[in-house]
């Protein structure tokens, strides 16, 4: 039975918690005023113009978390919501998933998405005994692609023309983390 109080403290102001109905209004807000940066690197973004469309983005993701497919939360920072990060595509039998993530603008370039990840990660790989976690990212984003190379993760390769983005296919690089690796690093 899926937790639907669902939340992992980053540190002493943010917490990861489930997405839920309530949050609805504030998750479309937040996209609604990033809209233009998001749509830079994720190409969702012209297919969720209303709040009918975040609506349905969290009942999918209610829905994968019953069913044990996915963890999608917010980020909450100060009591407010700044981002979203989400484990998803998680498959049990091979003990792995992705983590997926996108910050406002406001709130970055202070460590804050590398430490959501790093509290996500070590969820996975601890607390819900998964061996592997991949991130993936649209090769240019710098910016996206610093938070697994400072989490130690390991650079698989490039995936070629793996994403489509709105004006065409772009390659996408995969890397990983394994459990045993996880538990030998010190964490920012």
């Amino acid at each position: 039975m899926a937790d639907w109080g669902f939340s992992l403290s980053v540190d002493g102001s943010t917490e990861l918690r489930l997405l839920t109905m309530a949050d609805a209004e504030a998750l479309y807000l937040l996209t609604e005023e990033n809209r233009g940066d998001l749509r830079t690197w994720l190409n969702w973004v012209d297919s969720n113009t209303r709040i009918e469309d975040t609506r349905a983005f969290i009942n999918r993701a209610l829905r994968d978390h019953q069913q044990g497919d996915g963890l999608h939360t917010g980020i909450w920072a100060g009591g407010a919501m700044v981002g979203v990060i989400d484990l998803f595509k998680i498959d049990r039998a091979n003990g792995s998933a992705e983590v997926g993530y996108w910050l406002a603008p406001a709130h970055r370039g202070r460590g804050l998405m590398t430490r959501c990840c790093a509290a996500l990660v070590d969820h996975a790989l601890r607390a819900m005994g998964l061996n592997r976690v991949e991130i993936r990212i649209v090769v240019g984003n710098e910016r996206s692609e610093a938070i697994p190379k400072r989490l130690g993760l390991t650079l698989e390769g490039t995936l070629r023309e793996a994403y489509w983005l709105y004006d065409g296919f772009k390659d996408v690089r995969v890397y990983s983390m394994l459990a045993r690796e996880w538990s030998r690093q010190v964490r920012p």
